[in-house]
Parts: C-alpha cells; structure tokens; sequence
C-alpha cells in the first residue's frame, strides 16, 4: 500500500524560505521598510539603527499609515494594496507589489508596529514573535507607522552567525539608504547609527541631494544630461573624463524611481566616454530614466533590482547619444571648428617659381682686435697644464673603461641603476639585482607595523591642515580605525558633516583624498575585524602610496642605507603581497650564459 510523502508546508516555514531571498541582510530590512514608507505617501522618513541592524531596525515615516484590520493583513503572505490583478504588474508605480517583505521580516525576527491612520484618533500596537502574533492594542499615536525590528535572525542562529563584521552590515545598509535618498529627494530623510546622526537629508533637487551625501567635490565635475523622447525621459548627472576615476566610484542607474543595475546600458556609458578617459578608468554617473511601465518587467528577482526592458537597443543609443552631447556642449571633447570665417589665407605653392640657392655675404674688412682692446683679453688658465702632455695607455688597457671607477665617492661597492627601476650589486662572487620600488615598499611596511607595536606619537605636524571629506560608511571605518593610524603617525580631526582636518602624517608622506580613499576601500574589501591583520593592512596600504608617490630617483650615498635596512627587515626577499625583491646571479650561472 502506497504511503503519501507529500505535505504543505506551514505559513511560518514557508515564510522562512521566503525570507532567504527577501531578507539576505539587515539592510534588506531597511530597503523593504523604507519602499513603504514611500508607498505610504510620506514626505519625511527617519531610520535607527543598533549595532548595524542586529539588534534593532527601526524605520518611522508620517504616511498616510493603517487601520487596525490592515496592519494585522499587511503580515500574510502576498496580502499587498499595490496590485489587484495580473495585469497590474504591468503598469507599477509603487516600489513593492509582491507581499512578501513583511511577513518574510516577521518569520526571523522579532517585530512591533504602531501606526495610525490619517483621520484616527487611536492607533494600533501590533507585538510579533517569529510569526506568532503576541499582542494587540490600541495606543495614542501620530498619523503614519513605525516599524521595529529587533533581533534579527533570533531563530535561524546559521543566518546570523554568516553575518559579516559591524562595519561591513552598517556599509551595506548606508549604500542602500543612499540608493533610496537619491531616488526621492523630494522626501526629508533622516539616518541614525548607534545614536549618532549620519545623514540628515532635506528636501530639495538631484544635485543637492548628491552634494549631500557624497561631498561638495561633486559639484566641480558633474555634467547635467537630458533626454525628452517617446520611448524614454533621461535626466541626470555624469562626471567630466578629468573627474573619472578607477575605484570607489558612484554609478547609479534610476528607472520610475527605482534603482536598478543594468550592465547593458553601464557599457553605454563607458562607450560614451571612449577615447577619453584611460581603460581602467570610468566615470561617475547619476541617470534617472523614465520609460512607459508597461514596457519593462520589474518582476523578475525579489530583490527587484533587476529589470528587463522592451526597448532596450533604442535606450542605449538614446543613452549614448545624450551623454556624447552634454561632453560635446560642455567642451569636455576635443572639437574641430571648421569655420574659415577668420582663417589665415595661405596661399598655394606654385612650381612655376623658380627656386634660389641662399647665398652667404663676407664682410672681408672686418676685423676683431679694432672692436676690443688687448685690456680686455685674458689668457686661458694654465692651471692643470700637465694633464696635456699625459701618456697614453700602453699594452692592452682600453682607452675608457665601461664603469668608471670613482675612488671619491662614499660608496665603495661597484654598483649601476639601471632603467631607474633595478639597482645591480656585487655581492663577493655574486651578482645581486634588486628591485628599487619593492625594496622601498617593504622597508616602509616594517617601520609602519614597528611604529604601531611602539605606539608613540610620530609624525610630523602640518603647518597648514589638509581637509578631506568622507561618505557616511567611510567616515564610519575612519573613526574605527583612528587610534591606528595615530601610531602610525596621522592625527585626524572630525569637523562634522563627514569633513576632517589631518594635522599631522608620517614622514614622507603628503596627504590627499586619493591616499584616504584607497587605504579605506582597501580595509573594506579585505573585510577585516582582527586588530592585527587591520594593522598589517593600513601598513600595506600607506606603504603602496608611498612608493608609488615618491618619484625622485636613488642617490648613490642612499644606497647603502637601502641595502642595510633591506636586509634588516623581515623578508627581504618578498614584499608584503609575496612579490620578489632581489636575486641573487652566481659566478657559475654568469660562465653558462656566454
């Protein structure tokens, strides 16, 4: 007798597998609350977070809010206000439409709701435990909805023990609160990390709003483009090719409001920017692209950030064709000016013209000693009269040697820089050829690492700051990471408002926001929490910079300070990323050769 084998799946279970792609993280919960919240109709959302979103994600709005029959709806699964048949989906001009953000967040975490209805005098507490509805009451609260999350990921210990560092959830969160801030700027946004306010952004237009969040620079290199067509209404901003970059760029892509990425139209507008810019780099952009709803397919991952479009050739030549135009306006291509309205008239050659030698006149009765008198002339010295009369080589010595042999010099050793680049040695029997750059890399890796095991201050203090600004989540990792770079000779001042004021770097070292940028992308890409290993990477980093910064060639009287500290370090044979230093050419390898 056969025995059935398959059965539904519980609401909270099927919730939970639902939350694996909904939910990923905790700043999915921050992108799903704040999209309602713009649903709602809000014009000012304020976001706090604790201990990056793992113990609490709160999310208020002053929405158009719910009745107490909706907010006990709005957590059953596919239970949404956006759509009402299949043929809606085809037309959206909400953020969500498929009703599973809500009780996806409710199945893994621990959540309350107060809300009020607009016209109400009494609003709702709704009190969730892991899809389990604890409590119901009625409070006194203002138009609109407050969503709590707390402790997410409770029940589902795995999902949260693969949750990343602090820093690197708090980042994820700040990109997608930026993302959500640049699509509506029309809305007050607020954003508050462990009590301590990141972002308060006021209403006003796309530029200000950019301005806001990533720094007044922006201002300097960002070209408007716009677009009015049937098929698509492009408006934005793109950055000029000297304001392009290779890392820690800001691309943004805006369809009907809704931030997407689309790797077919990022290709237009690299090829925009062709023969430009260098092949490593590309430029910031900011492009809001509006396009028919029925058109595009936004229903294709959960995460909705994926979108298929029906005139997708057409948009990226309309792309492609508005950004060439702004560069073109903008002076920022070269052009050809093809008006001879005030051109030089040159006229033809004719080789009807005979050509003439140039002749050479002679004035034969001039004569030098009538124009200056003897008083004015001095013999040449006879100093070093002897070195005339010296004796030529004999027997088979040659005339000139290949190395000239200067006993005046401090260095001893023979020695030969060859190409700027490699530094050749005779070591005993040995030929020694070393790599300047990498040498000088590891010899300051290890004075850095020595500076932070000493922990005394060592730098050397500007005499005019430098001023550097910083995005939200860099400004976040700077201040985690201060007492390190203190030790490592930089002390840096916060002035607010993500700007900060370095008084004093390590020696040799001359600040900039490209040397800031690069040491903090590279922590952030490392994902690091282990003091040390973030030590060695600052090292690293700083290290980097200064030898690629440095480019005054080697003395010959600092080469033997290189070659002793070299073979002091801790590796002289490798750099910190493994790469080879030196090696060594024997007598024997040398005889094989010829």
């Amino acid at each position: 007798m056969s025995k059935d084998v398959i059965q539904l799946l519980p609401d909270s279970v099927a919730n939970q597998i639902a939350a694996g792609e909904v939910v990923q993280r905790p700043a999915s919960v921050v992108k799903e609350l704040m999209e309602n919240a713009i649903d709602a109709g809000a014009t000012s959302i304020s976001v706090y977070i604790k201990e990056a979103g793992r113990s609490l994600i709160c999310v208020s709005d002053n929405g158009c809010g719910m009745s107490e029959s909706d907010a006990r709806m709005a957590f059953e699964r596919h239970a949404t206000s956006k759509i009402h048949s299949s043929q809606d989906m085809f037309s959206l001009h909400t953020m969500g439409f498929r009703g599973e953000a809500l009780p996806s967040i409710v199945s893994v975490s621990q959540v309350e709701l107060k809300t009020c209805q607009k016209g109400e005098k009494l609003g709702t507490k709704l009190c969730f435990n892991g899809s389990s509805l604890e409590s119901h009451e009625y409070i006194q609260f203002p138009e609109g909805s407050c969503f709590s999350v707390k402790n997410l990921f409770f029940n589902v210990p795995a999902r949260r023990k693969f949750l990343k560092s602090n820093q690197r959830e708090l980042s994820c969160i700040i990109e997608e609160f930026e993302k959500i801030a640049l699509a509506n700027t029309n809305i007050d946004m607020l954003f508050v990390s462990d009590d301590k306010e990141l972002y308060n952004l006021k209403s006003s237009n796309v530029l200000q709003r950019i301005v806001s969040i990533f720094g007044k620079h922006f201002r300097e290199i960002l070209l408007p483009v716009e677009l009015e067509s049937t098929i698509l209404n492009l408006k934005g901003y793109v950055s000029t090719p000297q304001g392009c970059i290779k890392k820690n760029l800001k691309q943004f892509f805006f369809v009907n409001g809704r931030y997407m990425r689309n790797s077919y139209f990022h290709k237009a507008v690299l090829h925009s920017f062709e023969n430009l810019i260098q092949k490593d780099e590309s430029p910031h952009y900011f492009l809001f692209l509006d396009v028919d709803p029925s058109t595009i397919d936004v229903n294709i991952h959960p995460t909705k950030t994926e979108i298929s479009f029906e005139n997708a050739l057409p948009i990226w030549q309309m792309i492609t064709a508005s950004i060439k135009k702004t560069l073109g306006k903008n002076n920022a291509v070269p052009s050809i000016d093809f008006n001879q309205e005030d051109a030089v008239d040159i006229p033809p050659f004719e080789r009807e013209d005979r050509i003439v030698s140039p002749t050479v006149n002679l004035d034969t009765s001039y004569n030098p000693f009538k124009t200056f008198s003897r008083s004015h002339y001095s013999n040449p010295s006879s100093k070093h009269w002897e070195r005339l009369y010296m004796e030529k080589p004999q027997g088979n010595e040659p005339p000139n040697a290949l190395f000239e042999k200067n006993t005046d010099t401090p260095y001893k050793e023979s020695f030969l820089i060859l190409h700027k680049k490699y530094l050749l040695l005779q070591q005993r029997e040995n030929l020694l050829i070393l790599h300047i750059k990498r040498a000088q890399q590891r010899i300051c890796y290890d004075n850095y690492l020595k500076r932070f095991s000493q922990k005394k201050e060592c730098g050397e203090r500007l005499l005019f700051p430098e001023m550097l600004h910083f995005s939200a989540s860099d400004s976040i990792l700077l201040d985690s990471i201060e007492e390190d770079l203190f030790y490592m000779g930089f002390e840096i001042s916060c002035l607010g408002g993500g700007t900060y004021s370095i008084n004093s770097t390590p020696e040799g070292i001359k600040p900039s926001q490209e040397m800031f940028d690069k040491l903090l992308e590279d922590i952030t890409q490392n994902n690091l929490s282990i003091k040390e290993e973030l030590n060695k990477s600052i090292a690293l980093s700083l290290s980097e910079w200064v030898v690629k910064s440095n480019t005054t060639e080697l003395l010959e009287e600092e080469i033997p300070k290189l070659e002793e500290q070299l073979f002091s370090s801790s590796d002289p044979y490798h750099t910190p990323k493994g790469k080879k230093i030196l090696t060594l050419i024997s007598e024997d390898h040398l005889d094989k050769m010829f």
